[in-house]
């Protein structure tokens, strides 16, 4: 007996040790999980003012509120009482959040569509200051062809004239001179018109 006392002294304090550890491990998760539970509930508790914050911190609440509802700490207090926000359920924050969210976007396709609509509005002034300018140098094209035609006129009569002798060859030379000039102005003239005319249905 004597020689088996020290065996059981020995059992007796490793079952007491054993039974020490697993009631502080019991304490210890017990412990956290309330402070857990109890940092959850005096986030949801604490009154906050809602309206006073932007989207992002108000995002930034709701999505720490949902982890905590999605860690399944708060489901029984979830299903006796909804969870709150400064006086307002977590529900109506989500709707009033996508709320904010849809407006957002309705506002910018709203500036967008302004947008366009101005685009819009400028090409067709656009559009129509060209078909302006095009009847514009197509008359200005007509006058050139009848400016032309009386330099023609006038070259022919100026010939006539000299073979008739009426004017003498310095008189001839400084006429033709003049009107062969004005034929060249007009030439170019009438050319860069119809390069003109021609680019514009590339414009449109």
């Amino acid at each position: 007996m004597l020689l088996l006392s020290p065996g059981l002294t020995t059992l007796s304090l490793a079952i007491a040790a054993v039974s020490i550890i697993f009631t502080l491990y019991l304490w210890t998760v017990r412990y956290t999980k309330k402070e857990k539970v109890g940092g959850a509930l005096r986030l949801i508790e604490k009154p906050i003012d809602v309206l006073s914050m932007d989207n992002g911190t108000l995002r930034e609440l709701l999505i720490k509120t949902d982890q905590i509802v999605k860690k399944n700490e708060l489901i029984a207090i979830i299903d006796t009482e909804p969870v709150q926000i400064g006086g307002r359920k977590l529900s109506d924050l989500q709707e009033e959040e996508a709320g904010n969210s849809r407006r957002k976007i309705e506002a910018q396709i709203l500036r967008l569509s302004e947008k366009r609509d101005i685009a819009l509005s400028k090409a067709r002034s656009d559009t129509s200051k060209i078909e302006n300018d095009m009847k514009a140098g197509e008359r200005i094209i007509a006058e050139y062809k009848i400016n032309g035609e009386k330099i023609k006129t006038r070259i022919k009569n100026v010939k006539e004239l000299y073979r008739k002798r009426i004017i003498t060859r310095t008189e001839y030379d400084s006429l033709i001179s003049e009107y062969r000039a004005n034929k060249e102005r007009l030439i170019r003239e009438r050319r860069a018109n119809d390069a003109l005319r021609a680019d514009l249905p590339a414009i449109e």
